[in-house]
């Protein structure tokens, strides 16, 4: 895996008027195959950054928000800006985490998921490497993703 650029990294929405920090490593990077993902994205698959919630910052008042049921069932905060729309991270009320879309970032070429999931639903012609850990839906183990990054990523 390529290095990563020096902390913080910056992002923000495709209008710039909502602009983050993050000031710490991630604890999981993957890819999620699941229809939601697809649709918010338009694409094959949204990639994410999973950060300790203390490891990022934004201003919570500039972004809207709505609650959904995941494929899984949990229930999720889905955080966008409300100028442009586009979807910058989910939290749940649960955990102490945030799953950050990668794609905001202001430099996202460091990004290679090392776990993808709800690959069950991944669109034809998706080709998953074969050396990452896959899972058909959500895993059961909330720290399997967590624990793939850590297999993947030297410390």
């Amino acid at each position: 895996m390529a290095a990563w650029p020096p902390l913080p990294w910056l992002g923000g929405c495709a209008c710039d008027a909502v602009r983050y920090i993050v000031t710490g490593d991630p604890v999981a990077m993957y890819a999620c195959h699941c229809r939601d993902c697809q649709k918010q994205t338009g694409s094959a698959y949204a990639l994410v950054l999973r950060l300790a919630t203390d490891d990022f910052s934004v201003d919570w008042e500039t972004l809207a928000a709505y609650e959904r049921t995941a494929a899984s069932g949990a229930r999720m905060m889905c955080h966008f800006c409300p100028d442009c729309g586009t979807r910058i991270v989910h939290t749940r009320p649960d955990r102490g985490v945030v799953n950050l879309r990668a794609g905001t970032l202001d430099d996202p070429s460091f990004i290679v998921p090392t776990a993808h999931i709800w690959t069950s639903r991944a669109l034809p012609g998706v080709e998953l490497p074969a050396s990452v850990y896959t899972h058909p839906g959500q895993p059961e183990d909330p720290d399997a993703l967590v624990k793939a990054f850590r297999d993947a990523v030297p410390a």
